[in-house]
């Protein structure tokens, strides 16, 4: 509850205007985040919230209609406002932070995941009770009952804000999950390509244990894209000489990247190609991939001089060593985090380092997101 303490507190200072009806929606979502949002979805499947689904959608037309009569000027709040429980206000503004498809997407997969619980709802509102109580909270104790008794004998039905509030804040926002909020330079730089480019290839690159598969997993939710894994192109034993050993990235299979990846995907056409198997050291068939506006290539050696030339937006991340092997031991376990310290980081490293990757990308993002920093190139 120290979190939720914190956060009342906050809005309290923050919104002079707030009634003790904007507590609870403020209470509400902490608990319930957007849940009372159905998108008529079965599951929260890769791509099924992309933005091609949400053409003709109530929930599209909805926003753009409430987007369309909020004049820029009269903005004057943040982008994204923390509420607690890994939610954030995600403004709806003349532009809006993301293209409203994203966002109507990034909504309705939060409103799918999120749940919570009556229990959890009554035990924060004893909470904001008890700050009431104390003079921590500058709101009516009785006036707290009786929204707490309302929202118990109307089912815990969704909360609007008070009219004070409303008049005095212009509150258009949409409940998302912190996690769209930390990679929004991403989908903020992809949005922009994608309203001007036919075709999109996007690298993720950066070092072992920086998020790159699950932000190539988050983008795959939000738009309807292919992703490419380059642990799929792992150098083959019988290619593992000396010589291309010592080649700053040539662990990697980047000739059979390039030819059975870039090329196809630059002729615009259907097409299948194999994975490497670790395990049996085959090359295994895939399925057919139909052609995308969107593809995503991750992985470290995606930004390999052979392929580099190919892609419209490159993508570094990286975190401090110390997250960083805290994650992979995390992840892979203690023989393999041995195998990653003596033998792949510092691989990775003199990739890095020899062929300048991070300089080439035009978004570089620290992925330790309590001290999070990201740039982007002009």
């Amino acid at each position: 509850m120290e979190e939720l303490t914190s956060i009342l507190l906050r809005h309290a200072r923050l919104y002079p205007a707030a009634q003790v009806q904007d507590m609870v929606k403020l209470i509400y979502q902490n608990e319930f985040g957007p849940s009372h949002f159905n998108p008529g979805t079965t599951g929260c499947q890769p791509g099924y919230f992309a933005h091609s689904l949400w053409q003709g959608h109530p929930a599209l037309t909805l926003l753009e209609q409430e987007a369309a009569g909020i004049k820029p000027e009269n903005f004057a709040g943040e982008d994204f406002e923390s509420i607690g429980n890994s939610l954030v206000r995600c403004a709806v503004k003349g532009p809006a932070p993301f293209a409203l498809p994203t966002l109507c997407g990034m909504f309705a997969f939060t409103a799918a995941q999120k749940q919570g619980t009556p229990e959890g709802f009554l035990a924060k509102m004893d909470l904001f009770a008890r700050l009431c109580q104390q003079g921590q909270l500058p709101f009516c104790l009785e006036e707290a009952e009786v929204w707490r008794k309302k929202m118990v004998g109307e089912g815990f039905a969704p909360v609007s804000h008070s009219a004070p509030y409303a008049a005095a804040y212009g509150p258009h926002y949409r409940l998302i999950h912190k996690k769209w909020q930390q990679f929004a330079p991403v989908f903020l730089a992809i949005d922009k390509l994608l309203e001007t480019q036919g075709q999109v290839t996007v690298a993720i690159d950066g070092c072992s244990g920086s998020g790159k598969s699950w932000l190539a997993e988050l983008l795959a939710q939000i738009y309807s894209c292919n992703v490419f894994h380059m642990d799929d192109f792992f150098l083959p034993p019988q290619q593992k000489t000396a010589q291309r050993l010592a080649q700053p990235g040539g662990n990697v299979d980047y000739e059979r990247f390039a030819a059975q990846i870039m090329a196809p995907l630059k002729k615009g056409e259907p097409f299948t190609y194999e994975k490497y198997s670790c395990q049996t050291g085959e090359l295994l068939p895939t399925g057919l991939v139909p052609p995308r506006q969107l593809n995503i290539v991750e992985g470290v050696y995606s930004l390999h001089p052979a392929l580099a030339e190919g892609f419209q937006f490159k993508i570094f991340l990286h975190v401090p060593r110390p997250v960083q092997h805290r994650r992979i031991l995390q992840r892979s376990g203690e023989f393999l985090f041995r195998r990653f310290v003596e033998e792949w980081i510092p691989l990775e490293d003199s990739y890095f380092s020899a062929l300048s990757i991070p300089s080439q990308c035009q978004l570089r993002l620290n992925t330790d997101f309590e001290e999070s920093t990201a740039s982007i190139k002009e």
